[in-house]
């Protein structure tokens, strides 16, 4: 009752009483229930979800973060540093990397780490970066490399995807047997040709394809799965309105269209999902909103899809 009534799980009221409410079941280690439906009527998918790509850049807080993932039902959130221009930190100083792994050392169950690449040293393509992500990936805290923006998303800061540096990375994600998430919109024929060599020449490491393969077409999409198994899409960005609203990827109401449907039953282990949030008040006031719109997207499917989707698939490439 008390999502159904909000539908924002991190949402407090003024006098806070509402936050407590709402994590006081987990502080005594009780499952918090998932209501069947929202309050609109739309069917809510009722497993566990896992968080495969989120970010943090300063202010907010690991105890924040628990929470919020504990009152949504997220059992794990696999989180990214990142240092760009581009987000607010209300003057907080920026998240380190020492911090992240002491983080994930206080939360071993619930906290995953990404080697986070939105950052300054990759938009300005500095040739020291990669010994450095090279050490990184060596150390074992992370179980990811990434999110490495390509073109697309960051402005002037875009990087071709035939940066050396990029297949510098790659090369260690491959030696270190770790997954690579990049941000790429297709732009021109010339760029998809240099990825899909890359996807040829690395067939050993797992890429994940960030916002619905670029937000290619269904078709594109099956083409792709179909000629590289190693490749995955994120699902990031499925829950902002204003990024979705021309997209076809699901109705003003967040279900899946019908060749989204199909394509997601088709090939239910390539998928995961992520919320893709940076800053403490985004986390505060979107988390659980976000959450509640992957819980109708992925209400529509089968249950054996659903569940695939939702947890199996990021258990499976970070678990090791």
């Amino acid at each position: 009752p008390i999502m159904e009534q909000n539908g924002d799980y991190g949402t407090a009221n003024k006098k806070g009483t509402r936050l407590r409410v709402i994590y006081s079941g987990f502080e005594q280690g009780n499952t918090l229930a998932i209501p069947t439906k929202d309050s609109a009527g739309n069917i809510l998918y009722q497993g566990i979800i896992s968080d495969s790509h989120s970010h943090v850049k300063g202010g907010v807080l690991p105890e924040d973060i628990i929470r919020l993932i504990k009152a949504n039902r997220v059992n794990k959130i696999l989180l990214m540093r990142r240092d760009s221009y581009r987000f607010d930190t209300d003057g907080k100083p920026l998240t380190t990397n020492k911090q992240l792994i002491a983080w994930q050392q206080h939360y071993p169950q619930q906290l995953i780490l990404g080697n986070g690449m939105q950052i300054e040293a990759w938009r300005q393509q500095d040739p020291a970066l990669p010994s450095r992500v090279a050490q990184q990936a060596a150390s074992g805290n992370f179980k990811l490399i990434g999110e490495i923006v390509l073109h697309g998303g960051q402005g002037t800061g875009s990087v071709s995807p035939d940066s050396p540096l990029f297949e510098s990375i790659i090369a260690i994600a491959k030696q270190q047997h770790l997954p690579v998430l990049f941000h790429q919109f297709h732009q021109n024929e010339q760029d998809e040709t240099t990825l899909l060599r890359l996807l040829n020449h690395y067939p050993q490491v797992t890429f994940i394809w960030a916002h619905m393969c670029g937000f290619a077409t269904t078709d594109k999409i099956r083409q792709l799965f179909k000629h590289y198994p190693h490749l995955h899409c994120d699902l990031a960005w499925l829950a902002k309105k204003k990024r979705m609203a021309d997209q076809d990827i699901v109705d003003e109401n967040f279900h899946f269209t019908a060749q989204w449907k199909d394509l997601l039953e088709d090939y239910p282990t390539r998928f995961l999902i992520g919320v893709d949030l940076t800053t403490k008040q985004d986390y505060i006031n979107k988390y659980g909103k976000f959450i509640t719109r992957f819980r109708i997207a992925l209400g529509g499917l089968t249950k054996k899809t659903a569940t695939q989707i939702a947890t199996k698939n990021f258990n499976r490439l970070f678990s090791k």
